[in-house]
């Protein structure tokens, strides 16, 4: 892949499903970090899960320690939260 930017046309749609393909990457349903709907259940009732499972008790406290440590330029802290998730 080149090092320059590519912004791809809207009916460009390799560029757009080789995006996707990248974005997708490392995603699993049991990841904290990562929201994905396998369809299996409606997806309102799927994000609210996700919500109440792994966003409230799980990113959001890190969300607020890192952005603690950004505040105070402490990268290694920083570092040490990112390792934890």
């Amino acid at each position: 892949m080149p090092d320059t930017i590519y912004l791809a046309d809207p009916d460009d749609a390799g560029e757009f499903g080789l995006a996707r393909l990248i974005s997708r990457l490392g995603v699993s349903p049991s990841a904290p970090a990562t929201f994905f709907w396998d369809g299996t259940n409606d997806l309102a009732s799927a994000w609210n899960a996700w919500i109440k499972s792994w966003f409230v008790p799980v990113l959001a406290p890190a969300f607020v320690e890192i952005y603690r440590h950004a505040s105070v330029l402490q990268p290694d802290e920083i570092t040490a939260v990112d390792l934890r998730l």
